[in-house]
């Protein structure tokens, strides 16, 4: 994948640990065709359009989709400042040990909406005796990690938040 070009496979082996083979390449076979996409490779920005497709769905798959999209989107970071950027509201990646509760509600949102994402956040922040503002990185892992035990979509969601924020953490 480190010539700009991409294919099915790729788009495949990002969605299939979590939605199994079949689904996966029923998803991205889906989009393509969508898309009108019908060369075997395609340039990165169509892979992000691709992916942006699939997470405009519903519940688990929109979510996993959107997931799989910030992981491409960090790939090769550093060896290329031209990697595909998607048209979602991102975040930004966490550059201190010191981050907002919105950071964490952001993570959240695309999948809970932003009001429910800041409910529970402020919630788990409480729980835990931890300020609302600002708050140290190991405090948004260990709020993140409380919601990521409960059960249902908030679960869900929390356990891909906490993925995404220790993707975007600064390395130790």
């Amino acid at each position: 994948m480190n010539d700009g070009q991409y294919g099915e496979r790729d788009l495949v082996a990002l969605l299939e640990v979590t939605l199994g083979r079949e689904r996966a390449q029923e998803l991205v076979r889906g989009a393509l065709e969508s898309l009108f996409i019908t060369s075997p490779s395609f340039s990165g920005p169509d892979a992000v359009r691709v992916l942006e497709l699939i997470g405009q769905s519903s519940g688990f798959v929109g979510s996993v989709s959107r997931f799989a999209l910030a992981r491409f989107t960090l790939q090769d970071a550093p060896a290329s400042s031209s990697r595909p950027r998607t048209s979602t509201s991102g975040l930004r990646a966490v550059r201190s040990e010191a981050i907002g509760r919105e950071d964490l509600a952001a993570l959240l949102a695309p999948t809970l909406g932003q009001e429910k994402s800041e409910e529970v956040i402020v919630e788990a922040l409480r729980q835990l005796g931890f300020p609302l503002n600002p708050i140290s990185l190991s405090q948004g892992l260990a709020a993140l990690d409380q919601l990521a035990s409960t059960e249902g979509i908030v679960g869900v969601a929390a356990r891909f938040a906490k993925a995404n924020l220790l993707m975007r953490a600064p390395k130790s």
